[in-house]
């Protein structure tokens, strides 16, 4: 099977995300997506990041009818720190009779030469590529032409976990953001986290 892995901290996992999966499947010649929830991304402050089990309880519920989703818990096998070139080997090695690729976003794709051992990543695996409104021209991406990346080109939708997070803070609206589904689940955990039991 052709199996897209989509890494990322999911803290917590938005619209942007379900919908991103549901183009990739129904527009890109994928079999499965493969989730992983990072335990901790080398770039992101832990203070950032909710617990690992109620980030991947809020990607079971959030994904629950959506088919060919698989939640993948390969870099909870890892050693730290976390780096994608190691998951996607770790997956290779688990899972040969498949072929893995990684789904990443256009901010990330920027950064790209700063990944650790990038090179081994583009001469090994193919990259999916979601563009962001909020960036700039094409032409100034990194120039990876003889690698086999695809940009997906659906539009996209502007929501971000970090605000997710601020919003609910401040008690703003966040429904229209998130899956109905999780909607209780984070609202409920954010007001704890403002409100801790004495």
């Amino acid at each position: 099977m052709n199996i897209v892995l989509f890494s990322g901290s999911f803290s917590p996992v938005h619209n942007g995300h379900v919908y991103l999966v549901k183009e990739l499947l129904k527009n890109m010649e994928v079999d499965q997506v493969w989730l992983s929830v990072t335990p901790l991304n080398p770039l992101k402050k832990a203070s950032n990041v909710w617990p690992l089990e109620f980030r991947k309880n809020l990607i079971r519920k959030a994904f629950t009818s959506t088919p060919n989703v698989v939640l993948t818990e390969i870099e909870e096998t890892l050693q730290f720190p976390l780096y994608t070139i190691h998951t996607l080997l770790a997956l290779q090695d688990k899972y040969p009779e498949h072929s893995f690729s990684l789904l990443v976003g256009e901010d990330n794709y920027r950064n790209i030469t700063k990944w650790y051992r990038y090179k081994d990543l583009l001469d090994n695996f193919s990259l999916y590529v979601f563009p962001r409104e909020d960036m700039a021209a094409v032409s100034d991406l990194p120039e990876m032409t003889s690698h086999n990346i695809q940009w997906l080109k659906s539009p996209m939708i502007n929501v971000s976990s970090t605000e997710i997070r601020n919003k609910g803070k401040l008690n703003e609206p966040i429904g229209h953001l998130i899956p109905y589904c999780i909607e209780k689940d984070i609202v409920d955990y954010i007001h704890k986290e403002i409100t801790p039991d004495e």
